[in-house]
């Protein structure tokens, strides 16, 4: 196993994840929530589809909460998104 690169790389020079040189621990525990929350409709999406209640087709995102998750964290005012 190797140790990643401190130049560049996922851990800063004090040996600590450079994800917390920008977010607290407060608002990565949010973001886990908020990865949670997705999942959780996510598969009451799924489960209403199943059940007959949605008609037409569906695109589950399950397993890429991660992404919207980050995609939200990295955004600035005046930043403009569609899905």
């Amino acid at each position: 196993m190797t140790t990643p690169s401190v130049q560049g790389g996922v851990v800063g020079a004090e040996g600590v994840p450079r994800v917390f040189e920008r977010f607290s621990v407060e608002q990565l525990h949010g973001f886990l929530r908020q990865m949670h929350l997705i999942r959780q409709f996510e598969e009451g999406a799924e489960q209403a589809y199943m059940r007959g209640l949605v008609h037409g087709t569906m695109h589950l995102s399950i397993g890429q909460e991660a992404s919207a998750t980050g995609v939200g964290a990295a955004l600035r005012e005046g930043d403009v998104i569609t899905s």
